[in-house]
């Protein structure tokens, strides 16, 4: 569970072309709480799981992937294989179901739509074996 402000932060970080584990490290530093420090809090309650309470370039990446701070929900993220076999596997966009406008966007589309732009335009590029591009 992230706050409104937690995933604006985020897509505005990304935005000025800062990187998710440099995005990660500012909200550490301005004392953020990291989603489930922020979700027992809410519950009134000290955080049972063992972390750090440092956020992660994992965490900041799960923000600006999830269409829920569009306003949208999103059914069959997710499957079995069987009902005998527990194993979870992850379905493809194709195969999800979005409803749109469920609830009010936390994130402009606009911006999201920019931030995906970002993310396209982005090249690596190749790299030798010392880590130089070539």
């Amino acid at each position: 569970m992230f706050s409104a402000r937690q995933a604006r932060t985020a897509l505005r970080g990304i935005f000025v072309r800062h990187s998710p584990h440099h995005i990660a490290d500012k909200l550490s530093e301005d004392g953020v709480p990291i989603p489930s420090d922020y979700y027992y809090a809410k519950l009134g309650k000290p955080n049972p799981r063992r972390t750090r309470h440092m956020w992660s370039r994992e965490t900041v990446k799960q923000i600006l992937h999830n269409y829920t701070y569009l306003g949208h929900l999103v059914q069959l993220r997710t499957r079995t294989v069987s009902y005998k076999n527990h194993k979870v596997i992850k379905n493809d966009d194709e195969d999800m179901i979005v409803v749109k406008n469920t609830h009010e966007a936390i994130v402009s589309l606009e911006l999201w739509d920019r931030v995906r732009e970002m993310e396209q335009s982005v090249s690596q590029g190749k790299r030798n074996s010392s880590g130089s591009a070539v």
